[in-house]
């Protein structure tokens, strides 16, 4: 009879060794690596999809607050806006910055080619609509006492760009630093008072959303019909006497609150902020023989073919057509499109030879030059609008990046003033 029991020679064996157990945990690990890396993958592709939703609609919204701002204007943007109508005004800064100039900037700046225009300055009067605009208060300046909230269904608005220069390496807007959009909104209410004083201008509207303007020592509440003067708009005139014609607007002065409070911020991010005017008869190019290029396009100097008219130009564009070239002379201004008055023209002041010459010479009933034998004609006029032509229509390229993504946004808005 055989013994039930095999030799131990020939026992089966049960469980693993630790080669194989160490085999297997390896590949263990390697599979959960690879895991985390696919799940790592994936969720930074869930972030970057999530904020270029964010970027966009945010992009969106303020693109439609602009469309909205357009639309509900106070003034027609034609020359020669008479104060007598109370209509406000209308005004487009171009800073020295263009597309065109930045699109050459990374041979000389490397990481430049996501930044454009952004040094352009928009102000105008608009109206609400059915709510009212809502804003701040502070009758006597006193820190002890809160601010009241007042409405008007009119305001001055200015939309600007802020660039803080976080790095200190150069002056030029690089991926270190902040570019931010604002929107300043300045109730118009001639009702109210301020007991500041003109010398305190700039703290007037830290802690007020008033359209308002110094007069001797004090400080006044704008009507529209003040806001079509220059210098009775928002950082146009800090304190008297200075500065004087054409109270340029002052670029400090836009920034009077901003360091202290995140307010009126709109976007931040932003790679491009340009305004640009359509000008009927502008040249356009095409490059590549397909892609159509305007004066103020990257590259327009290297495009050919037979030219067409009609483009969204910068303010002083190179080259021939509406709002290129210099501004007129006698507008004392640079790049600037004004919505313009003739007061200065009766307003008693010699605003063009700084004290030493006549006075008014366009209204004054005597023949100052200008048209032989011609009394108070145009070429008599001590002032005239930087460029004489009215805008047809605005068009806002605005861009953002997500500077973790390094990826672009871009939103276009065009407006048009002509009737359909």
């Amino acid at each position: 009879m055989k013994s039930i029991y095999a030799p131990l020679s020939r026992r089966v064996r049960s469980g693993f060794s630790i080669i194989e157990l160490m085999i297997a945990i390896v590949i263990s690990l390697i599979v959960l690596v690879v895991m985390m890396q696919a799940f790592k993958r994936a969720s930074g592709e869930i972030k970057k999809g999530r904020s270029m939703i964010a970027m966009a609609s945010e992009m969106r919204a303020v693109g439609e607050t602009f469309r909205r701002d357009l639309a509900n204007t106070t003034v027609s943007p034609r020359v020669w806006n008479l104060s007598s109508e109370s209509n406000g005004y209308f005004e487009i800064i171009e800073g020295p910055q263009n597309d065109a100039t930045y699109a050459a900037a990374p041979l000389i700046y490397p990481g430049m080619s996501f930044f454009g225009d952004v040094d352009d300055v928009f102000a105008m009067t608009i109206r609400s609509g059915e709510k009212p605009f809502r804003g701040r208060h502070d009758a006597d300046n006193n820190p002890a006492t809160a601010p009241i909230i007042v409405e008007s269904h009119v305001a001055e608005v200015i939309w600007f760009v802020v660039h803080e220069n976080v790095d200190d390496l150069d002056v030029n807007v690089d991926m270190d630093d902040r570019v931010t959009l604002y929107r300043r909104v300045l109730l118009v209410r001639p009702d109210l008072t301020t007991t500041e004083t003109a010398a305190n201008i700039n703290t007037f509207f830290l802690n007020n959303d008033i359209s308002a303007r110094p007069v001797g020592a004090g400080i006044i509440a704008n009507t529209l019909s003040d806001l079509t003067l220059r210098e009775n708009r928002y950082a146009h005139k800090i304190t008297p006497p200075l500065p004087l014609f054409p109270f340029p607007m002052q670029g400090a002065m836009l920034q009077s609150r901003l360091s202290a409070t995140g307010e009126d911020i709109m976007l931040t991010n932003v790679a491009g902020f340009d305004i640009r005017v359509y000008s009927p008869n502008a040249p356009v190019k095409s490059l590549n023989g397909e892609q159509l290029s305007g004066p103020n396009d990257p590259y327009y100097v290297f495009a050919g073919g037979d030219p067409t008219e009609g483009a969204y130009v910068d303010l002083g564009f190179t080259g021939s057509g509406w709002f290129s070239g210099a501004a007129d002379l006698k507008s004392q201004l640079t790049q600037t499109w004004d919505s313009w008055s003739p007061h200065y023209e009766y307003n008693g002041i010699d605003d063009d030879d700084g004290g030493t010459g006549p006075i008014d010479e366009g209204s004054n009933g005597l023949d100052d030059g200008g048209l032989p034998g011609v009394v108070d004609d145009e070429q008599e006029r001590e002032t005239q609008p930087p460029y004489a032509y009215p805008i047809r229509a605005v068009q806002l390229t605005m861009r953002g990046i997500e500077k973790s993504t390094r990826n672009i946004r871009q939103v276009t808005i065009t407006s048009s003033f002509v009737p359909e």
